[in-house]
């Protein structure tokens, strides 16, 4: 079964109906499950979508995206995936949270990466970037 990795920024666009990406991240999801693909994440995703509600404290929102984030599939990040995100970070000029998302899916021989940021399709790798 093909693994496509989702970078944290469609997941808040989804969960907190971003009125310009929203849609498009509600769409890829539905995508890449009605084609029988493992949609997946990791703790950094875990991290990036957390933040936010809390530190304005919305435990509602907090509560939520915990639930939704049981729902897929989470690979680890290692040693290896931090040498590999360093690589990719100096190589391509990566923001260190891209250049681990990346790494990630690299490493766990992901097809794709659901991602908003076309600086991941520049680093040109072997990984369809699918941007929304």
């Amino acid at each position: 079964m093909d693994l496509v990795f989702v970078d944290s920024c469609v997941l808040i666009y989804a969960m907190e109906e971003d009125p310009q990406f929203g849609q498009a991240a509600r769409q890829a999801l539905s995508t890449a499950w009605a084609n029988k693909q493992t949609v997946a994440i990791s703790p950094l995703v875990q991290l990036e979508c957390l933040v936010h509600p809390l530190s304005r404290q919305q435990a509602d929102l907090v509560a939520r995206y915990q639930d939704w984030l049981r729902q897929f599939q989470w690979l680890p990040i290692n040693d290896i995936t931090f040498a590999l995100a360093t690589e990719l970070r100096a190589k391509h000029k990566l923001k260190t949270p891209d250049a681990l998302h990346l790494a990630t899916a690299l490493q766990h021989q992901c097809v794709a990466l659901i991602s908003n940021d076309k600086r991941l399709e520049r680093a040109n790798t072997n990984l369809q970037c699918l941007s929304l």
